[in-house]
């Protein structure tokens, strides 16, 4: 074999044996010209090829030693200029001067970034030598990145600029990686800018990001994420008046888009972008909060779920002190916080784990099916308020059951109809409202074994029901999107609306409705696949409507903080968003590796989310592969990231919304 084919692919390969040859052959995840040999004479090697295109000297921060593909020979970048650069891009990126992609076009570049350069450094720096750059800083973020890309356990301080681990985890991963042995104890003050300016580009195809239609620059491959977002869908311009207050459309993320009760839509980012180009010396730039890891929150995965099977239902007692999962086999799981030092009251923790608890006789509370298609039925219970009952069904009778023995006290309304909602009276807990899937609500006496009343209104199968103890009246919604009130005295219907179709929504994405009221009993929180609204009850006046962006996938489920201030809301590509319960509002994204487990089911998503019910930052989540998790913020961090501007300032509602820091009625 010639030796310079074998120094033109990396390889350095001797043997005496002349019949070895490889058995087995492996491909690298994340590197798509590495691969790994296993040999017939017990050798293992791994190949890659030579970087013919990029040679890096360190002294010089990766400047070529070569002349380019066009007869241009590039100059060096020295240390000041790169750092200029980055500081640019960075800039850049939080202006929202990128394009829809997220990419700094030609234009852009020769108009700001070079203009910036030669006015502070004299420098006349080319748009192919800013696209080398731009390859090199990626490769350093690669390189810097790695740790959090194939191994669990690392974190990231954001005081120190250090890699984090304990010796376990660091010893490992330095006997497959000696050369990186510094990474321990260096500090990386610029991986946070370079994450920001080169590490979330446009996808193009698996873990992959672009440089820009308007380039020939290769395809470097970056950290790993569920979706690639750029960065321009992380921030918010908001203008400062002390006089005129922003409106709702004025206040949203980018992230999303805000329709206007005339059903008509706008272009946020456009608007934003206006309002940096025409007033950047008086905006202030608002950060989205994004926690990417697990150093960035405490999360825990509860022992012994049942990973055999998807989480449908899932709610914390009123006391705060155990979570209780319903499993679409129809078996519910119930965990709570054991008593200890640390933790005297007992009280839900994401960083204690708390013990899955079994009745003596060891048989777990388990619902009729009515030998229902799994995929047919709808799972759905409801917890009484003093924690002693749980009613549950999924597609066959109704069972109720003691919480606290898992003894099976009672089973009634054998189907069809079957249930597909149910909800306790908020002042008489043997009265249940049961919604069936023939569109019909039956107030049901569960002490009497009788139905009071069946109410009538909507034309497909019951998907929501809220009870309002100080209006007294049921807001219920369904498949049909119509919401409807009635009087929980007379059970009349006093009013209905259907929620208004975002643009381009199909009727599939518009298929279950569902409503939670907010903690002053009179606003109403709707949501369905591709879109939240908020209603003030009971004329159901629609106060403020968002569509989240569709890079996130459709929303799985979505409820109120304890406190009313929250909106937490699941979504299909494993993220969690908290939204400012007013505004609808984008403040903080929670990414799925931030509360994944080690080994990550990578189908896996939220199907459920439920509130604590008296700690406003903490939530659990109920997985598709029936994991189920507990998450809140670091005790540094205190919340889920911060209030934009206007939000912080405004002491009322601006007409659009209505504030959720008014008293209770």
């Amino acid at each position: 074999m010639d030796s310079d084919l074998l120094s033109s692919v990396g390889l350095i390969l001797l043997s005496s044996v002349l019949e070895t040859y490889p058995l087995v052959i492996a491909a690298r995840p994340h590197k798509p010209n590495e691969f790994a040999l296993g040999l017939t004479d017990g050798g293992v090697c791994v190949i890659e090829p030579l970087d013919l295109e990029v040679l890096i000297d360190d002294s010089t921060q990766g400047n070529d030693k070569f002349q380019g593909k066009g007869t241009e020979k590039y100059e060096k970048w020295t240390s000041e200029e790169s750092n200029e650069l980055l500081k640019l891009m960075v800039d850049a990126a939080t202006r929202g001067w990128r394009d829809s992609n997220g990419l700094l076009s030609k234009i852009t570049v020769e108009k700001h970034i070079f203009s910036y350069l030669h006015q502070k450094l004299g420098l006349e720096k080319t748009y192919a030598q800013y696209k080398i750059r731009v390859k090199w800083f990626k490769k350093q973020y690669n390189k810097y990145s790695k740790l959090m890309r194939h191994n669990s356990g690392f974190g990231w301080d954001h005081v120190t600029k250090k890699f984090t681990a304990s010796d376990e985890v660091w010893d490992y991963y330095f006997m497959s990686h000696p050369e990186d042995k510094s990474y321990r104890t260096h500090t990386f003050p610029d991986y946070e800018d370079l994450r920001i300016a080169v590490g979330s580009g446009t996808a193009v195809g698996t873990h992959s990001i672009a440089l820009g239609d308007d380039t020939d620059a290769r395809t470097f491959y970056t950290e790993e994420r569920r979706v690639s977002d750029s960065l321009i869908d992380n921030f918010i311009f908001c203008r400062v008046n002390a006089t005129t207050q922003s409106s709702i459309d004025d206040r949203v993320s980018p992230a999303t888009s805000t329709v206007s009760m005339k059903g008509d839509s706008r272009d946020l980012l456009d608007e934003n972008r206006k309002v940096a180009d025409e007033h950047s010396e008086k905006s202030i730039i608002w950060k989205l909060t994004e926690v990417n890891e697990r150093s960035q929150c405490h999360s825990l995965r509860v022992p012994d779920s049942l990973t055999s099977t998807r989480v449908s239902r899932l709610m914390y007692t009123n006391s705060g002190k155990a979570i209780l999962a319903l499993y679409a086999n129809a078996v519910h799981n119930l965990w709570k916080w054991p008593k200890s030092d640390c933790n005297p009251t007992r009280e839900a923790r994401a960083n204690t784990m708390p013990q899955l608890w079994k009745p003596s006789s060891g048989i777990p509370m388990t619902n009729h099916t009515n030998r229902m298609n799994p995929e047919d039925r709808v799972p759905c219970f409801a917890l009484s308020k003093n924690d002693s009952y749980v009613i549950s069904a999924s597609g066959g009778k109704i069972s109720l059951y003691n919480i606290s023995t898992f003894k099976t006290m009672a089973t009634f309304k054998s189907p069809p109809p079957a249930a597909t909602f149910l909800a306790f009276h908020p002042q008489d807990s043997n009265i249940i409202a049961i919604g069936l899937d023939d569109s019909s609500i039956q107030i049901y006496n569960v002490k009497f074994d009788e139905v009071k009343t069946e109410l009538k209104a909507h034309q497909k199968r019951i998907s929501g029901l809220a009870f309002s103890n100080i209006l007294n009246v049921l807001v219920s919604s369904g498949a049909d999107s119509q919401l409807c009130v009635w009087s929980i005295d007379t059970w009349e219907k006093q009013t209905s609306e259907y929620l208004q179709s975002p643009p381009g929504c199909s009727a599939a994405s518009l298929a279950d409705t569902r409503v939670q009221f907010h903690r002053d009993q009179t606003h109403l929180l709707a949501f369905q696949e591709r879109q939240i609204a908020v209603y003030e009850v009971p004329n159901l006046t629609c106060l403020v409507q968002s569509v989240p962006r569709r890079a996130s996938g459709r929303i799985t489920c979505a409820t109120y903080s304890c406190d009313g201030q929250s909106i937490y809301i699941s979504f299909e590509n494993g993220s969690i968003g908290v939204y400012t319960a007013s505004s609808l509002c984008l403040r903080c994204r929670i990414n799925y590796y931030a509360y994944a487990p080690s080994y990550p089911t990578v189908s896996a998503y939220p199907l459920v989310i439920a509130a604590h019910p008296y700690k406003p930052n903490q939530f659990a989540l109920g997985l598709t592969d029936g994991g189920v998790g507990v998450i809140e913020p670091l005790e540094s961090e205190g919340k889920w990231g911060t209030l934009p501007p206007q939000e912080a300032s405004a002491g009322s509602s601006t007409g659009h919304a209505a504030s959720s820091d008014q008293p209770q009625r």
